[in-house]
């Protein structure tokens, strides 16, 4: 067998191989993403809402723990987290129409 042969044959392995140990993994993100789907949707519905306002307020207030991380009352935190989940979103169906395609 000649030399460029073998050279594609392994190289083409190593892409097959790639393929698959990626498709798993997309997998399992797009599993752990199905399973945050009812939480992504109630902290969009959260931030602004009345409850929301609320939970500011006693923030400055200074009504809640010291140690009690919020991030989410904060105004750039929540846009930014929605923002970029919407833009992993849409390079997912990018990505996802260009490997349909190739096919």
């Amino acid at each position: 067998m000649s030399d460029e042969r073998t050279s594609r044959i392994r190289r083409m392995e190593e892409t097959m191989n790639r393929m698959r140990r990626l498709a798993d993994r997309f997998d399992a993100l797009l599993d752990e993403a199905d399973a945050l789907d009812a939480d992504t949707r109630a902290l969009i519905d959260y931030y602004g809402s009345p409850q929301w306002h609320d939970d500011m307020a006693a923030s400055d207030a200074g009504a809640l723990p010291d140690d009690l991380k919020c991030g989410v009352l904060t105004q750039d935190l929540p846009d930014e987290a929605v923002a970029g989940w919407r833009t992993t979103g849409i390079r997912m169906l990018e990505q996802g129409v260009r490997i349909v395609k190739s096919l």
